[in-house]
């Protein structure tokens, strides 16, 4: 019985130690987060994409930005008109 106990710990610590080192390999998969071009110090929150649009609050205004492919980018954001 304590054979068993030691290979289940043997075991169980490799399987920790695995997952342990893995951690930071998938983290390095990621870019670092850049501010948007179009940021602004204002309060800019709750965006929302509905296909190639992007959609956020600034300020208690609502904004869109298009994203154009063939220049790969975000439009200059413009006032959602009738708010």
């Amino acid at each position: 019985m304590p054979a068993k106990r030691t290979r289940l710990f043997v075991v169980l610590m490799l399987v920790s130690i695995v997952a342990v080192c893995a951690i930071p390999a998938a983290a390095a998969k990621y870019p670092q987060p850049k501010l948007w071009e179009h940021s602004t110090p204002g309060v800019d929150r709750m965006p929302f994409v509905y296909g190639d649009t992007l959609y956020y609050v600034r300020d208690y205004d609502i904004y869109y930005s298009v994203w154009d492919n063939a220049a790969r980018a975000w439009s200059e954001p413009k006032e959602v008109p009738g708010t």
